[in-house]
């Protein structure tokens, strides 16, 4: 029954927050006093309030860059890229993983290295949400290309008799190398057949 009941409010700081008639607004991030004092007798109370910055959760994780194909040789590397929205999400950290530590190994970064040959999912997860997204990748020996062709074994002179038959022999270099086939033919074929 206090005649007079009429109270003011104030902000220590109406940067981080207003209040108007005990409603308060918080404006950014920080911590702020609120203060209500009385008309008649300038009696007070406070409360301290702490405003939070606004989360913004992760709503999708995409890898956006892989090894075209999905495919990559026997100590490769190449560095993922990940996006991860909205643009302004609260914490955008990502982690990596691979399935296969034998076949594929990934860093914190998104840098994967082929280590041997076999199949892996390199998986990317997001720390808020745990949202995630994978890429198979097949991992393949290196191509070695044929740098050299000889025929080792030819008639003696390169002279034949008709009717006679050779077995040609060619070396293709390097020892390793990936595709060793060769294809045998002859300028005149009514001269000179051979097969394969």
């Amino acid at each position: 029954n206090a005649t007079n009941k009429n109270v003011i409010w104030i902000s220590s700081d109406e940067t981080v927050a207003t209040v108007k008639d005990g409603k308060v607004t918080a404006l950014k991030p920080g911590t702020v006093k609120i203060t209500v004092k009385t008309e008649d007798g300038g009696k007070t109370a406070e409360c301290v309030v702490q405003v939070k910055a606004k989360i913004i959760r992760v709503e999708s994780v995409k890898i956006t860059s892989a090894p075209q194909d999905n495919t990559m040789e026997v100590n490769d590397e190449f560095a993922f890229t990940v996006s991860v929205l909205p643009e302004n999400a609260t914490d955008k950290s990502v982690t990596w993983s691979s399935s296969s530590k034998s076949v594929l190994s990934v860093d914190d970064n998104g840098k994967v290295k082929a280590l041997a040959e076999g199949t892996a999912d390199i998986v990317v997860k997001s720390t808020d949400g745990g949202l995630t997204d994978k890429r198979t990748i097949t991992v393949k020996s290196p191509v070695v290309n044929v740098t050299s062709i000889e025929i080792t074994s030819k008639p003696a002179s390169n002279k034949m008799t008709v009717g006679d038959v050779f077995e040609f022999v060619a070396k293709v270099s390097p020892d390793n190398a990936t595709d060793k086939t060769v294809k045998w033919s002859s300028s005149k074929t009514d001269v000179v057949t051979i097969d394969s």
